[in-house]
């Protein structure tokens, strides 16, 4: 489906079931990603028509996003939305986070889960076990007093207390994450 949409949209066809399927395809896309990480936090995220109008730039920048795996790509992305369609509204600014998060953790989560107060991470057995356990609470005690390290099922679970603002669980989940790999034991 993916592929048919870029194709009509490379054509440049303006047909309304055409641009309706690459809406639909930007849509899907969004749910599919928020559906994967399992975040229902209450915030804004989508790129709106007066930021981006044409279809197909939205799908560029979806699958750029799709891709972000590291600090470096992540930083150049929002460079780039800004240079390219200015100042970004905190609905595309809240999606590139929550796209890179998701990014960012595939490798050391089990699974999330969302509570009414809570933002929660399980991370797998295998990366549990390898995790120097001092780095890993020190690492959430710079993040704040809102992130709780729990042990249970011999598996860490990393909760977030979701502030008035989910954005900023998110921004503090990104941090921890982006240096997970440097606080598995040797």
């Amino acid at each position: 489906m993916l592929a048919e949409a870029i194709k009509v949209a490379e054509k440049g066809e303006k047909s309304l079931d055409a641009l309706m399927s690459i809406e639909d395809l930007t849509g899907e896309m969004l749910a599919e990603s928020a559906r994967e990480l399992d975040i229902g936090i209450g915030i804004d995220r989508y790129i709106p028509d007066e930021y981006i109008d044409d279809a197909s730039l939205k799908i560029e920048m979806y699958k750029k996003m799709k891709a972000l795996r590291n600090d470096g790509q992540y930083a150049e992305l929002k460079l780039e939305f800004e240079d390219r369609f200015g100042e970004m509204p905190e609905g595309v600014e809240n999606l590139v986070d929550l796209m890179y998060l998701k990014n960012l953790i595939s490798p050391f989560v089990l699974g999330s889960k969302v509570t009414k107060n809570t933002l929660e991470f399980t991370l797998t057995g295998e990366v549990s076990a390898g995790i120097d356990v001092k780095v890993l609470y020190g690492k959430a005690h710079e993040i704040g007093k809102f992130v709780k390290v729990l042990f249970k099922d011999a598996k860490f679970v990393i909760v977030f207390d979701l502030p008035a603002s989910g954005g900023e669980a998110v921004a503090s989940a990104i941090r921890l994450f982006s240096g997970l790999r440097e606080i598995e034991s040797d």
